[in-house]
């Protein structure tokens, strides 16, 4: 961020879909934005995750694919919408290669590993401290394939609790985990192009 400048991180994070972030506020983060001081929804960082996923294309994102009736027919279908490139391909590439790198991360990480799938993904956790407490405060997992992205938040949004084992790979995590390993289970597998 320090090179591409914080106004023009702040345009390629919108353009990657990232709506609930608040540009002005943003940009008076300065240099810290890069280090997730801002808040964001799960659906907003699905949405610009995706974008790693399909090769540097915005889609649309949608929470229903078809509908079908009890006799399995189809009564309405999503359509993707027009796509749009917003990320040079190659950066895309380099992104999903980093993040779905199983030998990079320590041998105890299995939450952020899908038996037989190469998945990418990422984890954050933000602390608030108070009275020279750490107290976890938001515990974010992002992970996803080519073709399905889920954003997992986990949080503390009072404040209140001080277990200092709380992390994004911990908990978040795991939650992701499990939810991928079940939706993955009859899909064909797939690989970064």
């Amino acid at each position: 961020q320090y090179l591409a400048g914080v106004e023009d991180t702040l345009s390629q994070i919108h353009n990657m879909g990232v709506d609930y972030l608040n540009k002005n506020n943003a940009a008076d983060t300065g240099l810290a934005l890069a280090l997730g001081v801002e808040e964001v929804t799960p659906l907003d960082m699905a949405k610009a995750y995706s974008v790693f996923a399909n090769n540097g294309k915005k889609v649309s994102v949608g929470g229903i694919l078809k509908i079908t009736n009890d006799k399995n027919t189809v009564l309405w279908e999503r359509k993707v919408e027009n796509t749009e490139q917003v990320l040079d391909p190659q950066a895309a590439y380099l992104i999903n290669n980093i993040l779905s790198d199983n030998n990079a991360r320590p041998a105890n990480w299995t939450n952020l590993v899908i038996p037989n799938r190469t998945v990418a993904v990422k984890t954050g956790t933000s602390i608030d401290i108070v009275n020279n407490v750490k107290k976890p405060k938001d515990l974010w997992t992002i992970g996803y394939t080519p073709s399905l992205v889920t954003a997992v938040w986990a949080g503390n949004n009072k404040g209140n609790i001080s277990v200092l084992t709380a992390d994004g790979i911990t908990n978040a995590a795991s939650i992701w985990k499990a939810f991928m390993t079940k939706a993955l289970e009859n899909k064909p597998k797939e690989e970064f192009s």
